[in-house]
């Protein structure tokens, strides 16, 4: 704890007076002991109240400071709560384009599928086509046949009646 005459001679930088010494002090009298002892009380208050007042500045400089940090530590919450929020909606949209890849994969592999099936199917109709085609050429030897003996017979007007005529008779001798 700081003595009366330390906290005088820290804050007594301004005045340049002679304090009287302890050995002078015994040997005075009693008023100018009284009056010396006023003025270290008034010095030692005087001390106490720059000390005082020079607290409060500090005070009043770490309330500032204190006040901006709380000020800085709201923004950057507001800052973290919007970077959350963007996160989150990145999160969804990130999801959002996965899952629509995922289905377009999904609907191509399927069009690839319906496509090769679809391949198939057209080779396996160019392949009937032709054997239809080839069938057709060896039957029109038979239907020009069939017109040439309509030409020269008198009886038949279209081959189906030749056709009807070769039925019935099949059907009789099977009988």
């Amino acid at each position: 704890m700081a003595t009366p005459q330390s906290i005088v001679s820290a804050g007594d930088d301004k005045k340049d007076t002679n304090p009287i010494t302890a050995g002078q002090l015994e040997k005075a009298l009693p008023a100018t002991r009284l009056l010396e002892k006023r003025r270290m009380v008034s010095q030692v208050q005087q001390a106490l109240d720059e000390q005082k007042l020079e607290f409060a500045q500090k005070e009043e400089i770490l309330k500032k400071r204190e006040e901006t940090l709380r000020t800085k530590d709201l923004q950057l919450q507001d800052s973290l709560i919007g970077f959350s929020k963007f996160l989150q909606e990145n999160g969804v949209k990130k999801k959002r384009a996965e899952k629509k890849t995922a289905d377009e994969i999904r609907l191509r592999l399927e069009k690839e599928a319906e496509i090769a099936e679809l391949e198939a199917q057209l080779i396996r109709l160019k392949h009937e086509k032709n054997s239809t085609h080839a069938d057709l050429e060896r039957m029109m030897f038979y239907h020009k046949y069939l017109e040439t003996v309509i030409e020269t017979s008198e009886g038949f007007n279209e081959i189906n009646d030749l056709l009807m005529r070769l039925l019935q008779a099949c059907n009789t001798r099977g009988d």
